[in-house]
């Protein structure tokens, strides 16, 4: 009997339409994120969650020809998935950041499945984020209601999907980006830097 009731109240994703119930107090977007600088996301790779990422947090997306410049005025936080791919491609587009001086503000890691990171992805994320610290990294975990997140949907309708928790970190880790040096380099992404 509990096991019927616990599968009633879980949402099912393959509905057409999320079963949306609103919290308590919606969380609210980073609003000109600091007085100190903007940041603005930049994705590691395709399908890295940026546009995700933007509609959770307020922050413009950099793209197009030339991202890696980004904004002298700012500086950008990289977003990438936790599988092998998007780590070692944002290894490789932080070891061009360094060469180029993008002033880089923090590193988001996405989860790119449910449930725990294997061992030898958890050895290159800390390989990554070795290479931005001492600039902040924070993590989206696994929101399963955030599968159904569609291109038209308005970001109030996206943060509603997730967890207040969640948006709470997100919009943290946005804030301490926001106020670290962008003209601190880059450290090396490999092993003996």
């Amino acid at each position: 009997m509990r096991r019927r009731q616990a599968a009633a109240a879980a949402p099912n994703p393959w509905t057409k339409r999320p079963e949306v119930t609103e919290p308590t107090a919606p969380a609210p977007a980073v609003t000109a994120v600091a007085a100190t600088r903007q940041v603005w996301l930049i994705a590691a790779h395709g399908g890295a969650g940026v546009s995700t990422v933007s509609a959770l947090t307020g922050l413009p997306v950099l793209e197009g020809p030339g991202r890696e410049q980004g904004h002298r005025r700012g500086g950008v936080l990289v977003v990438t998935r936790t599988h092998a791919a998007g780590l070692i491609t944002t290894q490789r587009l932080l070891g061009r950041a360094s060469a180029l001086r993008v002033p880089l503000a923090g590193l988001l890691l996405v989860a790119d499945a449910p449930g725990r990171v294997p061992r030898q992805l958890l050895d290159l994320i800390d390989l990554v984020r070795g290479a931005v610290s001492p600039r902040p990294s924070g993590r989206l975990p696994w929101v399963p209601a955030l599968r159904m997140r569609t291109p038209d949907m308005d970001p109030a309708t996206v943060r509603a999907l997730c967890p207040p928790a969640v948006v709470r970190d997100l919009q943290e880790l946005v804030v301490r980006a926001s106020g670290v040096d962008v003209h601190e380099p880059v450290r090396g992404t490999s092993p003996t830097d």
